[in-house]
């Protein structure tokens, strides 16, 4: 329930109570003694009435932006108030939205203090980084609790959405402070860890799964940023508890921005220019699915408003709109590249399983195939490593070079390829049970 109050000029008051009329909407009229010649006319409605009401004012040529109040109500009675929240209950679409002016208020509610982001981005990173090294999914996930970057996400769409430039210009300048903060703090501790030996100098970040999800763009990690960023919109516009969708926004930024750092202290530049690549592509995600959420929800950008029907701009809309078109070619720009990795992987992958589909490989199972792909200006070629199990105990010594040209000749380039095979042994059939009721087990031996 909202009670809403705007002030209106005496000659505009009919036109505005026309509007409440028409929509059974009960209402109170207060002249005002300053400034004169207006009143202050207000109303109860239910929440998802709000901004349909106010398009309605809107419309008859009534500025609502110079004087309107939309407050909270815990309840109220009036003549009509329950038939109206019948008729919003049954035509809602399922997500009950607050009003533009609220939207506001929800992105000064989700901001914290600059020293609090700034610390919290640099200590989230920081145990996204052990988690990392551990190569503990738990770790990475109790990281994403400290992270507060959705507040910057919130204060962008937001701010796109309803015109204010304050919240723009905030999510703008936060956002890279906060990343920035972020790939140092994972720096920070990756140095620590490796320099005090509680990691081992020589590890190679390859071989840890976690660090190699978070540095090479894949559909996947991207997939979750397309989901924070509709739980973004979803729970603010709804006026829910975010703090899932402040999680689901941690997943996607602050794991990539720890790997960055990392990567730079490790002295790899594939690791750490592919989490660069992940981390631009998921946030300026993030960013625009958000607005766009927004958008499909019913709320409508104030620069739309402002575009005149001679398609002249204001310089206030202009440079809004230069900033929407600079996040979608950073989108784009970061889209290609990660094409370019998920190709590479899909490209290796068909070749593997080709190959293994070969009746000389029978007996072979595929296991997992991971990928590295290096940074083309260190010189290095990307690196494959294929994970194959058997029980026939045969021996494979022309597989990883059949491999490699099966790839090589898909991805027109050198790889460097690695094959693992892992070989399990069963007991006999005829296997006597033991005292113990045991009668054997499997025996994994790694060639």
């Amino acid at each position: 329930m909202r009670l809403v109050r705007i002030l209106v000029r005496y000659e505009d008051q009919y036109k505005l109570t026309s509007v409440l009329e028409s929509k059974d909407v009960d209402f109170v009229l207060t002249p005002t003694e300053s400034p004169q010649n207006y009143c202050v006319v207000e109303f109860p409605v239910p929440v998802g009435a709000v901004e349909d009401v106010l398009d309605e004012v809107r419309a008859q040529g009534i500025d609502v932006g110079k004087y309107t109040v939309v407050t909270s109500l815990e309840t109220a009675t009036t003549r009509h108030l329950s038939e109206l929240e019948e008729e919003y209950v049954e035509e809602s679409s399922g997500v009950k939205r607050i009003s533009h002016a609220e939207l506001r208020v929800e992105a000064q509610e989700h901001k914290p203090q600059i020293w609090t982001f700034v610390i919290l981005s640099t200590l989230s990173a920081m145990v996204a980084a052990a988690g990392l090294l551990l190569d503990s999914a738990i770790v990475i996930t109790g990281a994403m609790v400290l992270a507060p970057f959705l507040s910057t996400i919130v204060s962008g769409s937001v701010g796109l959405t309803i015109d204010d430039r304050s919240l723009i210009v905030e999510s703008m300048t936060h956002q890279p402070m906060g990343l920035g903060m972020a790939i140092l703090g994972g720096g920070v501790a990756g140095f620590v860890f490796r320099y005090i030996d509680v990691v081992p100098g020589t590890l190679s970040l390859s071989a840890l799964d976690q660090m190699t999800s978070f540095s090479t763009p894949n559909a996947m990690i991207v997939t979750i940023a397309i989901i924070a960023g509709v739980a973004v919109g979803l729970t603010v516009a709804a006026d829910i508890s975010s703090a899932f969708a402040g999680i689901a926004v941690a997943a996607a930024i602050v794991p990539s921005a720890a790997t960055i750092g990392i990567g730079l202290v490790w002295r790899t530049p594939s690791v750490a220019f592919g989490a660069l690549v992940l981390l631009l592509v998921n946030v300026a995600t993030v960013n625009v699915v958000s607005f766009l959420t927004f958008f499909a929800l019913g709320y409508r950008s104030e620069i739309l408003r402002n575009i005149q029907p001679g398609l002249t701009l204001s310089l206030r809309t202009t440079g809004i709109i230069l900033v929407v078109l600079v996040m979608v070619l950073v989108l784009g720009f970061t889209a290609a590249a990660t094409y370019q990795y998920v190709a590479f992987d899909r490209a290796v992958n068909q070749e593997v399983e080709a190959v293994l589909e070969q009746p000389a490989y029978a007996e072979l199972q595929l296991v997992e195939v991971s990928t590295e792909n290096q940074l083309a200006l260190s010189g290095a070629n990307p690196g494959v490593t294929v994970v194959v199990s058997t029980e026939g105990g045969g021996r494979y010594p022309a597989l990883p070079a059949v491999l490699q040209r099966a790839v090589e000749s898909n991805v027109e380039q050198r790889v460097h390829l690695r094959v693992r095979l892992i070989e399990y042994r069963s007991p006999a059939p005829a296997a006597k049970v033991s005292s113990h009721g045991y009668a054997g087990g499997e025996l994994a031996t790694v060639l």
